[in-house]
């Protein structure tokens, strides 16, 4: 790969074409994100479901939540924008701000008084409410201007338009002259570091180099507070 793609739709098979090894199990991002992180649930356009009656990684499922839609993104600019998350102090608060930024951010009220949403909120209905109305309302609490508000509840009212839309386009990289950047922070020395390096990342960098700048941040054992203070 000598480019980066327009788009994860222009990559073939992308949510199968790439898997990580975690013990026994090999797991496709389609297996973590559907069979795993949504208790198994259909794909929202397919209606596969990945994980059978005797799969052993059926044990892997976690009960569903609709704040991994906040956090999940697969480069796209209509996914949700990547942050840090603690999970060892306070994963819920900063699920509960990742929800908010992605409501705040997926409805846009265009000039002819119609509602364009993110196509999120159509795909993974059911993972919000019970019916598309239901989901509507869910994103007028969420939401915090009192217009686009008021417009959620009369389109759950079924008076006033609206559209799904999703930009697929990839989001912008932080490297220079379109290459991307990536920052490895690690414990020098640490067993699990050096097996990610030399299984990993060294692999990864073989086959990415010509687009890929690496950092590394010798960060130790240390955690980040929410306000991002070390």
């Amino acid at each position: 790969m000598n480019r980066l793609p327009s788009s994860t739709l222009s990559v073939t098979d992308f949510w199968r074409r790439f898997a990580y090894q975690v013990g026994p199990y090999t797991l496709h991002l389609d297996d973590i994100e559907h069979g795993i992180l949504r208790d198994n649930r259909p794909h929202p356009t397919t209606g596969t479901v990945f994980f059978g009656a005797t799969d052993p990684r059926l044990a892997l499922s976690v009960a569903a939540d609709h704040r991994i839609h906040a956090a999940l993104n697969c480069g796209a600019l209509g996914c949700s924008p990547l942050t840090s998350y603690s999970p060892r102090q306070q994963l819920d608060q900063d699920l509960d701000d990742a929800m908010k930024r992605l409501c705040n951010t997926s409805v846009t009220l265009k000039n002819d008084n119609t509602l364009v949403i993110n196509s999120i909120f159509k795909w993974f209905s059911s993972d919000f409410a019970d019916s598309e109305a239901l989901t509507l309302r869910f994103l007028a609490d969420c939401v915090d201007d009192p217009q686009i508000k008021r417009s959620l509840l009369k389109a759950a009212q079924g008076t006033l338009s609206f559209t799904y839309h999703y930009d697929w386009t990839l989001n912008a990289v932080s490297g220079v002259g379109g290459r991307v950047k990536i920052e490895v922070y690690f414990e020098s020395l640490c067993p699990d570091s050096v097996h990610f390096f030399t299984h990993q990342l060294y692999p990864t960098w073989l086959d990415l180099r010509d687009i890929m700048d690496l950092v590394f941040v010798p960060f130790g054992d240390t955690d980040r507070d929410w306000r991002l203070r070390v």
